[in-house]
């Protein structure tokens, strides 16, 4: 009974929106500068340039055009770099380095770079089309680097662990994910990949207890359908640990989601639930299950 694709993080939907924000964390600086900046990008048309124009895009008139914008010029770089980010990573990932580059050049002991060049590295390397070690070596070395300039940064570490867990081995994903919840306890993200962990190496009470105690408050807005992943990951393992019961509870709440909002099966692997409810939980939700199937079929 295979997880799913979401749930084993293969689709990770998370690590530009969640790590920091949909535009990035951001140093300190008055509030004002960033609206200007937030609006200025917005009426700029650069995150619709042609890609094949995207390499020659004149930064030194981009910093030009926003030195009104009291924002360190290198910050202003790594903006525009996340906002063409969702356009250009994986068609012009070099032309999009080369803004980070561009920001390095200016000041190269800044850990915010370093970590936001990384993030777009390692998406370049998930997104692209073929194998793309260039990529996946260039976001290590980022957060690695990262890391050097600011060891307390929590979205660092969860962003090494990350990095382990995508292209590396689950023994180390675990450290830098034990690393990231030492640095903040709550980190939500962190105690989900951990549970992950524990249930691919198939230790499954140990997950189950992890999925318990993740922070489903973490999960809202966009993110809500993770609050399905950790009760379906959870029965999942709950299940294989011998615990039909605790396993049917997490299924049944699961069911009464569906069936209240059809829409959320996409985020959960159904195939895997119709396996637990068709098989060793049969007696218990093997009607409700076909219910619960006869309504998504009818919303295919």
């Amino acid at each position: 009974m295979t997880r799913s694709a979401i749930s084993t993080g293969k689709i990770d939907a998370r690590d530009r929106a969640k790590v920091r924000g949909r535009r990035d964390r951001r140093p300190s600086r008055p509030d004002d500068a960033w609206v200007l900046l937030d609006e200025w990008l917005a009426s700029s048309g650069y995150g619709a340039i042609d890609p094949a124009a995207m390499p020659a895009l004149d930064l030194d008139a981009y910093l030009s055009s926003t030195a009104h914008i009291h924002i360190d010029a290198q910050e202003r770089l790594r903006q525009l770099a996340i906002f063409c980010e969702d356009t250009f990573v994986r068609v012009a990932p070099s032309a999009l380095d080369r803004i980070y580059q561009t920001g390095l050049r200016i000041d190269d002991e800044d850990a915010y770079l370093w970590h936001s060049r990384g993030i777009a590295a390692k998406r370049a390397a998930l997104r692209s089309p073929s194998p793309s070690p260039r990529w996946q070596k260039l976001a290590l070395r980022c957060f690695h680097r990262a890391r050097e300039l600011d060891p307390e940064d929590a979205g660092i570490a969860y962003s090494l662990a990350h990095w382990h867990y995508d292209f590396g081995d689950a023994s180390e994903a675990a450290e830098w994910f034990d690393e990231t919840l030492r640095l903040e306890p709550a980190h939500g993200y962190a105690m989900l990949y951990r549970a992950h962990g524990l249930s691919d190496e198939l230790r499954w009470a140990e997950a189950a207890e992890a999925y318990a105690a993740v922070p489903l408050d973490t999960f809202v807005g966009r993110k809500a359908y993770l609050v399905d992943i950790v009760a379906e990951s959870r029965g999942h393992c709950l299940l294989h640990a011998g615990d039909h019961a605790g396993a049917a509870v997490e299924f049944e709440r699961l069911l009464d989601r569906i069936e209240k909002d059809t829409g959320r099966s996409n985020a959960i692997d159904v195939r895997s639930l119709g396996e637990a409810c068709r098989g060793p939980l049969r007696e218990r939700l093997g009607e409700r299950f076909e219910r619960v199937a006869s309504l998504l079929s009818d919303d295919a």
